[in-house]
């Protein structure tokens, strides 16, 4: 038997939050990932290439914006995918 160390709850849950992030607010450099989670960088890289290698997410070239240094990739939630979340009740669904 197999059992989840704290590790990996917190992993599950830095997961989610990253997913959710560009769910909700859009596609997002890694960069601006960083920001609004409060990840540091190489966390934010890792979490976004398993997501990416799970197909939950995709990334694209950087938008041409000007900005000084290095562009950040852009993520976005995989369109190929979609979920459908069902609340089964006693009297409803």
């Amino acid at each position: 038997m197999v059992t989840a160390s704290r590790g990996d709850g917190m992993r599950r849950a830095n997961l989610a939050l990253v997913l959710r992030t560009v769910h909700r607010e859009g596609p997002r450099s890694r960069a601006a990932l960083t920001e609004a989670t409060g990840l540091n960088r190489s966390t934010i890289a890792d979490l976004v290439g398993e997501l990416v290698s799970d197909g939950l997410a995709v990334e694209r070239a950087p938008d041409p914006v000007g900005r000084v240094g290095r562009p950040s990739p852009t993520v976005a939630p995989d369109p190929r995918v979609v979920t459908v979340a069902v609340n089964p009740e006693v009297d409803a669904l």
